[in-house]
């Protein structure tokens, strides 16, 4: 028999659910036979259930993806300001499923971003500029500065 999720659980949470199947099959049995309209009526309910724990989960995740970004542009800002314009950054550029790094001097600073000046060999086909503006967040920062700065909070 394949393996499935209930075989992934820990012998305690197996056994919490062997005990949630006995008991429904009991509650759902008349004369020991399972009413499977009532089954199929549980089954239903239970993933409503099902949905709503991952809508949950989803909106959890997603409230702290965006607490992280809010954290690291936190934590570029602060390590841009400790920079001069002519330093070397390196930052994460490219749409999310094919993201590059790339490290760049720092042309100019700005309350969200900094800008720098793209090589030719980064810039696409219809690229009408060298100039871009990269936001905090993409920032790779120095361990050791966000250490540094752990020790400081």
């Amino acid at each position: 028999m394949a393996n499935t999720f209930f075989d992934s659980l820990i012998s305690q949470d197996q056994a919490k659910i062997t005990a949630i199947v006995s008991s429904v099959k009991e509650h759902l049995s008349n004369d020991g036979v399972v009413d499977l309209d009532l089954l199929m009526a549980t089954l239903e309910r239970l993933n409503e259930v099902k949905r709503t724990a991952r809508e949950a989960i989803k909106e959890t995740e997603k409230k702290n993806a965006e607490e992280e970004r809010l954290r690291m542009i936190e934590i570029g800002k602060a390590y841009v300001q400790t920079l001069k314009e002519g330093d070397e950054i390196t930052f994460i550029y490219g749409p999310a499923n094919f993201q590059k790094q790339a490290t760049l001097p720092i042309e100019k600073k700005g309350a969200a971003t900094v800008q720098v000046e793209y090589p030719q060999s980064m810039l696409g086909p219809g690229s009408k500029t060298a100039k871009r503006n990269i936001h905090y967040d993409k920032i790779i920062v120095p361990q050791e500065f966000i250490d540094g700065l752990k020790q400081t909070v």
